[in-house]
């Protein structure tokens, strides 16, 4: 008797303490990115190419001024790409020092090891509410990484209409996130 109220117990503690803790596995579809230059691995849907530029992509450096880093696209780099990280990532988002984005809303992602990833969403002051962009930054003694995806619905090539349909697919991809 004693045994089987262990065991109901037990079974009961771990059922509960499972669906207290994040799930941070990618779909199965997807593929896992790493590359010996990057010190970041991720999941990515299966339609997407990456690939990490030391020197930084004319995307990064015209749209966003970022270090170089890992760029994904559908297609061709002419495209806007589908997701952008670099790490290491200091200092503030070059969004946010931006007067032409409004802070539309801010939220917390749950990463990897329980680590708290800052998600803000803009808005471009002049699309009328139609473009933007959706950042990710996350900071640690260890490392640190910006990710962001643009969203345009005045774009018909656009991937992204909505900051939600970013959202969608991007915070799954940063619950996929490690570092080596």
């Amino acid at each position: 008797m004693i045994v089987l109220g262990l065991i109901v117990v037990g079974g009961g503690s771990y059922f509960v303490m499972q669906q207290k803790t994040p799930s941070h596995a990618a779909p199965k579809n997807w593929k896992v990115y790493k590359n010996s230059e990057s010190p970041i691995i991720f999941s990515h849907p299966d339609g997407w190419q990456c690939s990490t530029d030391r020197s930084g992509s004319p995307w990064q450096q015209e749209r966003l001024m970022l270090p170089a880093g890992t760029t994904c696209y559908s297609g061709t780099a002419e495209e806007l790409p589908l997701f952008t990280i670099s790490s290491p990532f200091t200092g503030e988002s070059p969004t946010a020092k931006s007067s032409n984005f409004t802070t539309l809303r801010t939220s917390i992602v749950t990463a990897q090891n329980a680590q708290s990833v800052q998600k803000t969403v803009y808005v471009l002051s002049s699309s009328g509410g139609a473009a933007g962009t959706v950042e990710y930054v996350l900071t640690t003694s260890a490392y640190s990484y910006f990710a962001a995806a643009i969203y345009d619905s005045r774009d018909s090539s656009s991937s992204y209409k909505r900051a939600e349909d970013v959202e969608n697919v991007l915070d799954t991809v940063i619950k996929t996130i490690s570092a080596r």
